[in-house]
């Protein structure tokens, strides 16, 4: 049993090692600028539309009068 265990761990450690040589290479590069993203006008949109969902959903509904 403990031969299985020392093989195992002999024949996975080069793969560990590549593993570590693998996280320092695939960082994403960095950028020099700030993303431009239009993030005010977005959460603004988003805003608008949250606030038109809950106008809606709290709106009583009209009652005919067969009720």
């Amino acid at each position: 049993m403990w031969f299985v265990v020392g093989a195992m761990m002999v024949m996975s450690s080069q793969a560990w090692a590549q593993a570590a040589d693998a996280v320092e290479q695939l960082r994403p590069p960095k950028t020099k600028e700030a993303p431009s993203s239009p993030k005010f006008l977005m959460m603004g949109i988003v805003l608008v539309l949250l606030a038109g969902v809950v106008v809606v959903v709290t709106l009583k509904t009209k009652r005919g009068h067969q009720d």
